[in-house]
């Protein structure tokens, strides 16, 4: 790797020491390229400061410091560039900000040398109304009132699956099943393989489950009319858009992966284990 670009998350890492730190390690042996859109211009950084695309266009791979949100809003550019990205955890979780502040450059140094592995991870789109979006964990419909339910009607390649009344409706990836899906009720889903799960959130049916579905199947939502509510669009934690009665909403696979770049011989079950059941 000759050209690395660092975006940090300027909320965990608010006097940027962490920023500071990985910069000075990196700029030894890289050229480093720093997210000016994320944290303006820090004056003695001597890394050249850039915003926009030209962060993923130049760079060899991305390094996100933050948490897993931090990564998941580089996602989407990073994979339209087709780059790799790496996370330095600052967060509470680090599914897949897996790499610690103090264990960063030795890590560094196992990347130098070739001693890592790149994942790719299967992304969905979204498209609501012509406009497109792309998630590495998922979308999630729900209501926006609080104590209303909303009508769901769910279709997979126009055909019709279910209706539920409830809270909302979670579709996402293998790798967003140790997520919002989980908490909701959903399977974990080894992120290597390639599904698109669908788990109703608080349905008011005693047979609602989710459901597995291959990737290459096109999922529809519609809002029905039984109350007249709207819902909200979130797209990997991020909201989206407004629907209102009537309205659907699209989601397949993306047609770009998202590459993340691993150091340690942790298995997905070691992780899974150490993160969400805490031995």
């Amino acid at each position: 790797m000759k050209t690395v670009s660092v975006i940090p998350n300027k909320i965990k890492d608010k006097d940027f020491r962490v920023l500071r730190s990985v910069v000075r390690i990196l700029e030894k042996q890289v050229k480093v390229l720093v997210d000016i859109g994320s944290c303006g211009r820090i004056d003695g950084l001597r890394a050249a400061q850039r915003r926009g695309a030209e962060l993923y266009k130049r760079a060899d791979c991305i390094i996100g410091l933050g948490g897993d949100g931090t990564l998941l809003s580089i996602a989407p550019k990073a994979s339209l560039y087709d780059k790799p990205m790496f996370g330095v955890n600052l967060g509470r979780v680090g599914f897949l900000s897996s790499v610690e502040v103090d264990t960063f450059e030795e890590k560094w140094q196992q990347i130098m040398r070739g001693e890592y592995r790149i994942e790719s991870r299967m992304m969905l789109e979204t498209d609501y109304q012509s406009r497109k979006r792309t998630a590495l964990n998922d979308v999630v419909i729900t209501r926006e009132s609080f104590s209303r339910m909303i009508e769901l009607q769910i279709h997979v390649d126009g055909i019709m699956v279910d209706s539920y009344m409830a809270d909302g409706i979670i579709i996402a990836t293998p790798t967003g099943s140790t997520a919002y899906s989980l908490s909701a009720g959903g399977p974990v889903v080894h992120p290597n393989m390639d599904t698109i799960l669908i788990t109703p959130i608080c349905p008011h049916d005693l047979y609602a489950r989710p459901i597995v579905l291959p990737a290459d199947r096109t999922v529809s939502i519609k809002i029905g009319n039984t109350y007249r509510y709207t819902a909200k669009i979130t797209v990997d934690g991020r909201r989206d858009r407004v629907m209102t009665c009537g309205d659907e909403l699209f989601v397949t696979r993306a047609p770009r992966s998202c590459k993340l770049i691993k150091v340690d011989g942790k298995s997905f079950y070691d992780i899974v284990r150490e993160k969400i059941a805490g031995k």
